[in-house]
């Protein structure tokens, strides 16, 4: 991803997107999880 998201990853389930982060080597981080459209705004 890019902008504000740089260096997180995203991934579709359904309707809903979890944005998460990978931590080396073995650790993942969910950052957000939320509707398609809402799940980038900045809360």
């Amino acid at each position: 991803m890019w902008g504000d998201w740089a260096g997180h990853w995203r991934v579709h389930v359904g309707l809903y997107r979890v944005v998460y982060q990978i931590h080396h080597p073995a650790r993942v981080s969910i950052v957000k999880i939320g509707p398609r459209g809402s799940v980038y705004h900045r809360s």
